[in-house]
């Protein structure tokens, strides 16, 4: 069957993976190529937390399509892309039991274990951190390689922009991956972007993973990824030069304070000049990913957008709920 994926950030490739595993011809459709999406952007790892209560049917699905998308990592081609890193969270006094409440992170933390660790005395406002294994992956060279596959197994690429009435009047399936898009697009008030800028560094030889408030770190054998994930009131997707120095001063000073914290080490004199800079807005959705199926006299468009920064996450998951449904429905 002729489908067309409009989008190539992470849920849109995976989708057109699937839909070709499963025997449809695929036309990918997107404004931009893979490498210039917020998937580009992202970090590669598998976060820990989501912005759902834990009683809440969202949280269980979020569960549900982590576990099978860490599963589908493990596999695509010998689990070769994934890793764990032991990664330190740093916070304020009682941070630990808000997310536990809120965001379920007792998946991950035992709060009533001595996980949690007291900072004295404080750093640059945080008196608290917390550590864990966490799993990540190289996001923009795998998603350049699941590209890569998707092009040699027979699928078209245009680069088109595209407006409402692409998806208001369908002619034939479409699935719409459009992440951020889909507010316009899907003319749905319920997406809001919220961006987020990283740079890339050379490796710098130690593993780790620290987070801050508005700064996250994680050094590989690939890069050191520094970013702010969570920048409000931006809606230009671009880089900024001014988030682009912060993100530079910060990998060159504080950076390395908080890694001796944690107890891992990192010397900021190995610090070598940044290999690029990306950015992008996360698609956030008031309910919840929206997976579902919409249909006009000439076609039927099937939804799977607003994860919200989570694509890396539960991507994998929420693609084949997405491909299953459809199948139900032809």
């Amino acid at each position: 069957m002729e489908v067309t994926v409009l989008g190539t950030g992470v849920i849109g490739l995976m989708t057109a993976r699937l839909l070709q595993d499963r025997g449809s011809h695929v036309t990918l459709v997107s404004r931009e190529y893979p490498n210039l999406t917020t998937s580009r952007a992202a970090s590669g790892i598998m976060l820990p937390t989501f912005p759902f209560p834990p009683e809440s049917e969202e949280f269980s699905r979020r569960l549900r399509w982590q576990e099978a998308t860490l599963n589908f990592l493990r596999s695509y081609e010998g689990g070769r892309f994934l890793g764990t890193v032991r990664h330190t969270e740093f916070f304020s006094h009682g941070w630990v039991e808000g997310q536990v409440r809120s965001e379920g992170m007792l998946r991950y933390v035992n709060v009533k274990a001595p996980g949690v660790v007291r900072l004295k005395p404080s750093i640059m406002g945080f008196d608290e951190k917390v550590s864990f294994e966490m799993n990540f992956f190289p996001a923009h060279i795998l998603l350049k390689r699941i590209y890569e596959e998707i092009l040699e197994n027979g699928a078209e690429h245009r680069i088109q922009e595209v407006d409402a009435s692409f998806l208001d009047s369908p002619s034939g399936v479409i699935f719409n991956c459009s992440g951020y898009w889909s507010k316009s697009l899907c003319h749905d008030g319920e997406v809001n972007g919220v961006f987020g800028q990283a740079v890339r560094f050379p490796p710098v030889g130690d593993i780790f993973s620290v987070g801050l408030g508005d700064y996250f770190a994680l050094s590989t054998e690939h890069w050191l990824y520094v970013g702010a994930p969570f920048i409000p009131g931006m809606t230009d997707p671009r880089p900024q030069e001014e988030q682009f120095w912060k993100l530079v001063r910060f990998a060159s000073n504080e950076l390395a304070m908080f890694c001796e914290a944690a107890g891992t080490k990192y010397d900021p004199a190995r610090l070598r000049p940044p290999v690029e800079t990306a950015a992008g807005i996360r698609p956030y959705r008031k309910t919840g990913v929206r997976i579902e199926v919409t249909t006009s006299a000439r076609g039927m468009v099937v939804h799977n957008y607003g994860h919200g920064g989570h694509g890396w996450t539960i991507g994998w998951g929420a693609v084949v709920d997405a491909v299953n449904l459809w199948e139900a429905m032809v």
